[in-house]
């Protein structure tokens, strides 16, 4: 399958999600009572922040063993219910991500001994509540796009350091993103996740079978508690 048939996909799978979003049923339609929310609000917009475990995989017809590198991502997303039980809720998120690998058995001073790299990643993320005794409680998963940001980093075995020329790099990143989390007080943009994204293409030209192999734990909260930090800690 090809990249431009990967963003197809990609984007039709969110016209689909959002398409929805504008079809939802009311209680009247489905029921015949009104079920009551368990979440304080039906949309919210949340800001999140976390670790990431990042490596890749896909190294077989190569000699470098890698293990994963402790980073970080953070971003702004919004939240809204498709349903009227609040049980299926979409998410989109644009976030910026640092990631790489570490090599483990580097030869000689100017062999590779890391790689980092910064994206702009957007996912589409479909939540379902599943457990209706733990109702803030949730799953899911969806489609990511993600773009290089900056340049990409080279560490080498002798402390070297330097940076990989464009056309040895791969962007647009398309990945699946599985979730699991936890919301807080009943509300939407307050919680803890963690986060799994698997890339479906090369990011280094080099190595084709390569691909991004993410382990994430973050926490969400309320877009504006951001705002209220710039009252107190003014940038200007």
């Amino acid at each position: 399958m090809t990249t431009k048939h990967l963003l197809a996909a990609f984007f039709l799978f969110s016209a689909v999600i959002f398409s929805a979003q504008a079809q939802e049923v009311t209680e009247e339609e489905e029921e015949g009572y009104v079920y009551e929310q368990y979440f304080d609000k039906k949309s919210d917009v949340y800001t999140r922040v976390g670790l990431s475990w990042a490596g890749a995989v896909g190294w077989d017809s190569h000699s470098y063993k890698t293990k994963r590198i402790l980073s970080y991502s953070f971003g702004i997303g919004y939240t809204h219910s498709l349903t009227y039980k609040g049980d299926v809720n979409v998410n989109a998120e644009v976030n910026l991500s640092r990631v790489g690998f570490r090599v483990t058995n580097p030869g000689g001073a100017m062999d590779l001994e890391e790689l980092t790299m910064n994206y702009i990643q957007i996912p589409v993320i479909v939540r379902y509540y599943p457990i209706k005794e733990f109702k803030a409680a949730y799953v899911g998963a969806g489609p990511q796009i993600a773009f290089k940001s900056g340049d990409v980093q080279i560490k080498t075995q002798g402390s070297g350091q330097f940076l990989l020329m464009d056309n040895a790099v791969n962007s647009p990143d398309l990945a699946l993103v599985g979730v699991a989390g936890v919301h807080f007080a009943k509300k939407l943009d307050l919680g803890l996740e963690l986060r799994y994204q698997h890339s479906l293409n090369k990011f280094l030209n080099p190595f084709p079978e390569a691909r991004h192999s993410v382990f994430q734990v973050s926490f969400f909260f309320p877009a504006e508690a951001l705002l209220n930090i710039g009252l107190y800690f003014p940038i200007f």
